[in-house]
């Protein structure tokens, strides 16, 4: 299955985000690499606890995150129960579904159905702003 959706600049339905808890990506201290472009108020959020640096925004039925990956970050295929989607504010998202690679930068947005598997890279520092939606929770809920 490939790549459900790309947008620039309008608002997405669904929104991912990249989980890979069987490993730690880099250290809290890596977080000053790219999330200083966020707001005051968006830094001073609930660290996320993960295996990568982001600021959690509770919502219901989806989580929020503002995230940062360092340069260099690889993340191996893998899939997660929320249908994900982002949109990236600095740096280039490189997703791998299957045998394609797609580029996504600044302003770009991205698309994962529930269970679909995938891997990213970073080869510099990115930030995004991540939407997990639980499998099954509709906009109107």
């Amino acid at each position: 299955m490939g790549i459900v959706g790309r947008h620039r600049g309008n608002r997405c339905s669904r929104v991912l985000g990249i989980q890979n808890r069987a490993a730690k990506i880099g250290s809290k201290g890596d977080k000053a690499l790219s999330s200083k472009h966020f707001p005051e108020l968006i830094r001073s959020l609930p660290e996320f606890d993960g295996p990568f640096d982001a600021h959690r925004l509770n919502a219901t039925n989806c989580e929020v995150l503002f995230a940062s990956y360092p340069a260099g970050t690889a993340i191996d295929p893998h899939t997660h129960p929320t249908e994900n989607c982002g949109v990236i504010t600095e740096g280039e998202l490189i997703l791998i579904i299957g045998d394609q690679e797609s580029r996504y930068g600044p302003g770009d947005w991205y698309h994962l159905l529930p269970n679909q598997q995938h891997a990213a890279r970073f080869k510099v520092s990115t930030s995004e702003i991540e939407f997990w939606f639980d499998a099954g929770a509709s906009a109107e809920e």
